[in-house]
């Protein structure tokens, strides 16, 4: 279980950097396709936020829940800026 917990925590961490990496490009040089990058890859941290923190987080054994501020608020807003 604490495997599957870290796992679900560094995937959300990979595409939330991912985003921001895509996000960056977004703003040098707008487009649809990175545009749909941007929320693909928040999409996906948000998913596996949620995995993380309610789900894994629950599981027998597994170490004390990762605590975060604006994770879910700051992806959002990302995603409110590119629609």
């Amino acid at each position: 279980n604490t495997m599957t917990y870290t796992e679900s925590l560094f995937t959300a961490l990979l595409e939330l950097l991912s985003g921001f990496v895509a996000y960056r490009r977004y703003q040098k040089k707008p487009s649809d396709q990175g545009r749909d990058q941007i929320r693909r890859h928040m999409r996906k941290a948000q998913t596996f936020w949620t995995h993380h923190t309610q789900r894994h987080g629950a599981l027998p054994g597994v170490a004390t829940a990762f605590r975060e501020s604006q994770f879910w608020e700051m992806t959002q807003r990302m995603l409110e800026e590119t629609e």
